[in-house]
């Protein structure tokens, strides 16, 4: 959950983290269930490696691959429910 927060580029955020009024660094790696209220909160995360940072392009090409592959199958279902 984000409030009043920004993410930079490159940011991976844990599963029910919650991030308020805090702006989290481009390729920072926020765990999950991690609260942060402020800046001072984040001064504990670590930067990702080079081999997190082609894990996390990997994984979201695959997500952006899988959500490609759903629409489709969406518009042609609606498609076919038309012409049929």
């Amino acid at each position: 959950m984000l409030y009043s927060a920004a993410l930079e580029d490159y940011v991976w955020v844990g599963i029910g983290a919650i991030i308020m009024r805090a702006t989290i660094l481009s390729h920072t790696k926020v765990p999950a269930g991690s609260i942060i209220r402020s800046k001072e909160d984040t001064r504990h995360f670590r930067i990702i490696d080079d081999k997190e940072q082609n894990y996390q392009t990997n994984v979201l090409a695959a997500a952006n691959m899988l959500r490609q592959g759903y629409l489709a199958l969406s518009i042609k279902s609606e498609s076919e429910k038309v012409a049929g």
